[in-house]
């Protein structure tokens, strides 16, 4: 039962008659889970509209090398075998459950199977966003959440293990805030669920989190004679979620690597979506922030001090870092829900037709067994469609026509890379100097590697002549290709728009 009588209240009001919800009784033309679907497909069809965009990232092949390797080994490499400069030093591929998901993807189905399965991710987590929202609130609530979620979202549309975790992620922190809101623990039911978040991305540790700060909220608001009782229901599962974590190939690794990343200052300052919100140009954020506080002031809606606070984590995870935006946008929404129905069933009015009763959208089995039919010939209609059409990724992320100008004319030996390119190199089997691994290579290597590039000629010189350097391959805009232009012994073999390969006579 629900502390709150105004909570209970609403989980006690019953559908309108004859099972028809609140959103049938306000004439919307469409039922919650015709929504909720409605909501998946148009995300699925935005995104395969841009289907080139999602193979824009360097890392997409890296990660898609990676899980055929270990495909090839039956094992997860605790040692880089990709590299020629720190081949054999350690090495924690923490996504690899999503790197042999791609390199399946890619086995089977070419470029177009890679972009299917990240469709197919963007679907599932755009339909459980509306699906969780619509317990609480009409589809057109749910459906402009998702919308604004999409946009700050879009920016990182990639082919790349977060997007296959989005779900996951969805999914689990959902299940975690309806717990919540129904003042009841969480179900041990969702650990294996964490298993698998773990091994696929890094942002596991947003649902441990967000175990712990809902466990915390949970024994605030008890009744004194039940925060015993409720910090050891909620203490217990925070305590094995967070072991559930640890079931990987990489068992601690996967805690001690994100702490490592965020020690490693001169990545987070080089890598652009480590960096921090810039809003010199109208980002995405800046807009989410606007209707948020419009839409907040305008109807007076007051929230819980603890999910004040936790959005204000979200908020403030978005400002430092770019890539936790879409954070913000999928899980912001899931903790306002069930506070937002309330407030808008006390307006009374119009508004008292917007709050529901809490209960998932039912799907009736046939329309739940079309559907099932659809995405699954949706996948493959979309894979073969992409394949067939020749969609692959585009030449500044996958200079094919450099690499073959090298192979053809008889170049071997150790390459000085574009760490953009440095996926592309591994993919085509050719060891780089660096690639996307920021984990790996480390502050020091980095930094070395960006001063020769981009600041000094000696530098750099020193780097071709310490690595028995042979050919170079970077975009064109590079100060290296400039400072090797100007060295004695060094000439160009190939360059077009996107990459220029120098070679030493």
């Amino acid at each position: 039962m629900s502390s709150n009588p105004e909570s209970a209240a609403l989980e006690q009001t019953p559908p309108p008659a004859g099972g028809a919800t609140a959103a049938t009784a306000s004439r919307e033309a469409l039922a919650p889970w015709q929504w909720t679907l409605l909501v998946g497909f148009g995300a699925f069809a935005i995104a395969m509209a841009f289907a080139s965009r999602l193979i824009r990232d360097g890392d997409t092949h890296l990660h898609i090398a990676a899980g055929r390797w270990m495909i090839a080994h039956l094992s997860v490499p605790s040692a880089d075998p990709f590299s020629y400069t720190f081949r054999g030093k350690p090495w924690v591929p923490h996504e690899w459950l999503s790197e042999v998901i791609y390199a399946t993807s890619y086995a089977l189905l070419g470029w177009g199977g890679v972009i299917a399965t990240t469709g197919l991710a963007i679907f599932t987590a755009f339909a459980l966003m509306a699906r969780a929202l619509s317990r609480w609130l009409a589809p057109a609530l749910p459906a402009l959440a998702a919308t604004l979620a999409l946009i700050m979202f879009e920016a990182h549309l990639l082919a790349r293990p977060h997007l296959l975790a989005a779900p996951l992620m969805v999914l689990y922190v959902s299940c975690l805030i309806d717990a919540r809101d129904r003042s009841r623990a969480p179900s041990f039911a969702l650990l294996p669920l964490m298993v698998v978040w773990a091994n696929i991305h890094g942002s596991f540790l947003v649902g441990v989190g967000f175990a712990v700060l809902l466990g915390l909220e949970a024994v605030w608001e008890a009744a004194p004679a039940d925060r015993i009782r409720v910090a050891r229901e909620w203490g217990l599962y925070a305590l094995l979620a967070a072991l559930a974590a640890l079931i990987s190939p990489n068992g601690i690794e996967s805690y001690l690597l994100p702490l490592k990343l965020m020690t490693m200052k001169f990545a987070m300052a080089w890598l652009t979506e480590w960096h921090s919100t810039d809003f010199s140009s109208f980002p995405p954020l800046e807009g989410w922030l606007f209707i948020a506080l419009f839409g907040a002031t305008f109807i007076g809606l007051k929230l819980p001090v603890s999910r004040i606070l936790m959005i204000l984590l979200l908020l403030h995870m978005a400002l430092s870092h770019e890539r936790n935006t879409e954070l913000l946008g999928f899980l912001s929404p899931l903790l306002i829900a069930k506070p937002l129905a309330l407030h808008l069933r006390a307006l009374g009015g119009k508004a008292r037709a917007l709050g529901l009763d809490g209960t998932l959208p039912s799907m009736p089995r046939r329309a739940a067994a079309v559907t099932t039919l659809a995405i699954v010939l949706g996948y493959f209609g979309t894979a073969f469609a992409f394949d067939l059409g020749g969609f692959h990724p585009n030449g500044r992320v996958a200079p094919e026509a450099a690499l073959a100008a090298v192979r053809n004319a008889g170049i071997t030996g150790h390459v000085l890379n574009s760490e953009v390119l440095g996926g592309f190199l591994i993919f085509e089997g050719v060891p780089p100097f660096i690639d996307g691994r920021a984990d790996m290579y480390g502050d020091d290597f980095m930094m070395r590697f960006k001063i020769a590039r981009d600041r000094s000629p000696d530098e750099l010189a020193k780097l071709l002549k310490e690595y028995d350097v042979t050919w170079t391959i970077f975009p064109p805009d590079t100060e290296a290709v400039k400072f090797i232009d100007a060295m004695p012994g060094w000439t160009r073999l190939y360059s077009d728009e996107n990459v220029v390969v120098q070679y030493r006579k």
